[in-house]
């Protein structure tokens, strides 16, 4: 199946442009095989896509970096502390899948199908990091890569903190 694009994707590379279709309010990723920029033709997997509406867009890369976190009252003075975060929660809101600290974090539940369309999904989404650290190593990034926003609305971390 083959779609005219004409030069809107231009200079993006194959890798770079995700293919939707909606089905009720749920997304079914299409496989991008090719894309010739010049012709501004896009191939994609064979499936019957007759009759259905097709959402081609550009990734959007969006990166979020935690700054360590200040848990006493004057600035910087906790610069030297050991810390061991416990767990930190992250509520999303309408939001197709994110990657933190470079591992995806799958936001299907336990009864969808996971070769099924992709669900924009609400809720939190629960990251559990044990073990001591100085704080001035602590990291946290959390990455989105698909044609639909990321609606990140809240980081919640409970700590624990050493002084020594």
């Amino acid at each position: 199946n083959q779609i005219d694009v004409g030069s809107e994707l231009g200079w993006l590379s194959k890798d770079d442009i995700r293919a939707f279709y909606k089905v009720n309010d749920d997304y079914v990723q299409i496989q991008v095989v090719d894309y010739n920029s010049y012709s501004g033709v896009l191939t994609m997997s064979d499936d019957d896509y007759n009759g259905k509406e097709i959402h081609i867009g550009a990734v959007i890369n969006c990166l979020v970096e935690l700054l360590p976190p200040e848990v006493s009252q004057s600035p910087m003075s906790s610069k030297d502390s050991k810390i061991s975060i416990q767990r930190v929660t992250a509520s999303l809101y309408k939001t197709l899948s994110i990657t933190i600290n470079g591992v995806e974090k799958s936001l299907n539940r336990f009864i969808d199908n996971p070769l099924g369309a992709k669900k924009l999904r609400t809720g939190d989404v629960v990251i559990s990091e044990h073990g001591w650290r100085d704080l001035v190593d602590f990291e946290l990034s959390i990455e989105h890569n698909y044609p639909s926003p990321l609606h990140l609305q809240s980081v919640v971390m409970k700590i624990e903190v050493n002084s020594k």
